[in-house]
């Protein structure tokens, strides 16, 4: 790596911060715009830095054999010792695609969410959330080393935490929040972990990378010529699986994927940003981020890619029976993250990004305009309860379709590419194989699938819900239908860039490609996976129309025979009970047994009351002999002058 100083990155996050600040300083102000425009424009002019700093990036030939990648050294921030941690930044070209999703998207999202919560009493409130997110975001992918990135990580979460239970009043959505926060930090502890281990591994090694990236990379090989095994178990391999499990938190993979549903009792806006375009992307960034040490591991990367495939067909076939519109999509975004790892499985780390930047078009397109449909429906959630509305809100019905048309991976949309990509390694890459493939292919099917039944039930048909309701669907205002087209006009062309040598991925990310996953796969194996792909999203499209467009009793019939297969998938095959059974529950109970046996009665009542007592009686014991009577103290000092005077006598005589 060839590194520029450069301190002009470190406007990117300084932006979203000051807008943090100033909106929560006007929570309590009008207007309530004012913060709005504000939060809007600081993530804008973030975009606009770090457009600048690609410019920057790419104006400066590197010497042969190495990239540029520009960092700013800010202050050091740990110094113990030997162990030097900088509060640095770096900004290369994983980070520069990284950053284009979270500030371009997070500016439209802002815009969106003028519309959508302007009149909404805490609106500054929420916008200072929202550019408080957007800021430790910068920070997790700008980060020059490990500590700096859990910082960004922790920060994500917090916010995540802040935004789901937005509108704390309700119960419910108190309770998503909290399952959020306490479900991430169980993935967290694995990170913290990995963090620890691999700094006692290079120390041991005699490398103080501190642990950054840039040196973590270059030293590697040195630092892991003698490893050694714990148990049977590699050091690089354990490091990866605990990474893997925290990535799995906040990349919503089985069996840490349960808080992501419920998640979506926030906003509208915030599922579109939060928990489609960024946040739950930072576990596939990370593992890229650190393929280096994935690349390595070969047990890491099967565990990897045998969780990514089942989590893509597991929530995919919930998904199917859903009737919540965001919950629908909520799952959706659960089985494409398990598509992105089942790429990071293959060591494909590039069609991982690659799928990461063009489903944050398309799925935060769909998010927000679900919360179209919801805006223009007044709050109704429910499926079941609309149908018939693609020639009364017809914007929202375009862009929505576009963002049905690119998630199934039908042709010449961003999903078919990047999603092709990734069945092409589970097919013919290194790390192939024919589950993996085969389960991928099925979850691409099903995709098509319960995505055009949410497109036919929501914009087709006749309407199903409260006539009363019907005469009042207007479209949304244009602060919320413009970025809808953007996104849509994002989520039609975002995968052409595969055809410009500048910019596909392949040649952009070539550094951060796994080196197992760099041979060239047959053009043969290309066109016969495309096929395949095809096939199996047509297949899905198709049972779609015939299911829920064609007049037929197929459905009806199918939910007579698998009627209580369906009330399964409905419940989501009770997960969140059994988790209530076997985990909650048991905890509850331990907990309540240590607060009452061990706080209350040991340490309170026992050790902590036990030692006030006994000095208590000490206390009244030594308070006797203070009576403040003379006689006694004179007869106490004649006494101990006779004893001290025998003692004395008697020594003598010996």
């Amino acid at each position: 790596m060839h590194q520029i100083n450069m301190h002009f990155i470190n406007l990117i996050p300084l932006f979203p911060l000051l807008g943090a600040i100033f909106c929560f300083a006007l929570r309590d102000k009008k207007p309530a715009i004012l913060c709005g425009i504000t939060a809007s424009l600081m993530v804008f002019l973030s975009f606009i830095s770090s457009t600048a700093s690609i410019f920057a990036l790419s104006g400066a030939a590197p010497p042969a054999g190495t990239e540029n990648v520009i960092v700013s050294n800010i202050f050091t921030w740990i110094s113990a010792g030997d162990l030097k941690i900088g509060c640095d930044l770096m900004f290369d070209r994983l980070s520069a695609v990284m950053l284009f999703v979270v500030t371009f998207v997070g500016f439209l999202i802002h815009v969106y969410s003028i519309g959508y919560m302007i009149h909404d009493k805490d609106s500054n409130r929420y916008f200072s959330y929202l550019n408080l997110f957007v800021f430790f975001m910068i920070i997790l992918v700008t980060a020059k080393n490990l500590v700096l990135m859990f910082v960004g990580w922790e920060g994500v979460g917090l916010c995540s935490y802040l935004l789901i239970s937005f509108w704390w009043s309700d119960p419910a959505n108190a309770a998503a929040g909290r399952k959020a926060f306490i479900t991430n930090r169980i993935g967290d502890f694995a990170f913290l972990a990995a963090i620890f281990i691999l700094y006692w591994l290079y120390d041991a090694s005699g490398f103080n990378s501190g642990l950054d990236f840039i040196n973590m990379s270059e030293h590697f090989k040195s630092a892991t010529a003698n490893i050694f095994a714990i148990k049977g178990i590699n050091v690089i391999d354990l490091v990866c699986i605990l990474l893997f499990i925290g990535a799995s938190g906040k990349s919503a993979q089985i069996p840490l994927y349960v808080w992501l549903p419920d998640a979506m009792a926030g906003p509208t806006p915030v599922s579109a940003l939060i928990h489609a375009a960024t946040m739950v992307t930072a576990g596939v960034y990370m593992c890229v981020r650190l393929g280096f040490l994935f690349a390595a591991s070969a047990l890491a990367l099967k565990i990897i890619a045998f969780t990514g495939v089942l989590t893509a067909v597991f929530a995919a076939v919930i998904a199917m029976a859903q009737t919540d519109i965001k919950k629908v999509l909520a799952y959706s975004t659960v089985s494409q993250l398990g598509f992105m790892f089942i790429a990071v499985g293959c060591g494909a780390f590039t069609s991982a990004v690659f799928h990461l930047a063009t489903h944050a078009f398309f799925k935060s397109l769909l998010f927000l305009g679900a919360g179209s449909v919801i805006h223009s429906l007044s709050g109704e959630q429910n499926i079941m309860k609309m149908g018939g509305l693609r020639k009364l809100i017809p914007g929202t019905f375009t862009t929505f379709f576009i963002g049905v048309y690119a998630i199934s991976g039908l042709p010449l949309m961003s999903g078919f590419f990047s999603k092709d990509e990734i069945l092409l390694y589970a097919y013919a890459g290194p790390h192939s194989s024919a589950v993996f493939f085969t389960l991928a292919a099925i979850a691409s099917f099903l995709t098509a699938l319960y995505m055009h039944r949410l497109l036919f039930l929501v914009f087709y048909g006749s309407f199903r819900g409260d006539a009363k309701k019907y005469d009042h669907i207007h479209e949304s205002p244009a602060i919320m239908t413009v970025p809808l087209y953007i996104l849509a006009f994002f989520s039609i062309f975002s995968g052409f860039i595969i055809f410009f040598k500048n910019l596909n991925f392949k040649n952009l990310l070539a550094s951060y490609q796994s080196s197992v996953a760099a041979a060239e796969i047959p053009h043969a194996a290309e066109y016969s996976v495309m096929g395949m792909a095809l096939a199996a999203a047509f297949a899905g499209l198709i049972t779609a129309y015939k299911f829920y467009i064609s007049r037929n009793d197929y459905l009806s019939k199918i939910n007579k025979v698998f009627a209580a297969f369906i009330k399964i998938q409905e419940d989501k095959f009770y997960i969140d009970e059994l988790y209530s059974i076997v985990i909650i529950a048991p905890l509850k109970s331990l907990s309540l047994f240590l607060h009452k046996f061990i706080d209350v009665r040991l340490i309170d009542d026992y050790i902590v009351g036990g030692t006030v007592r006994g000095f208590k009686y000490i206390n009244s014991a030594l308070s006797d002999a203070q009576s403040g009577r003379v006689q006694g103290y004179l007869s106490a000092m004649a006494a101990g002058l006779a004893v001290m005077t025998v003692y004395v006598l008697y020594n003598s005589i010996r």
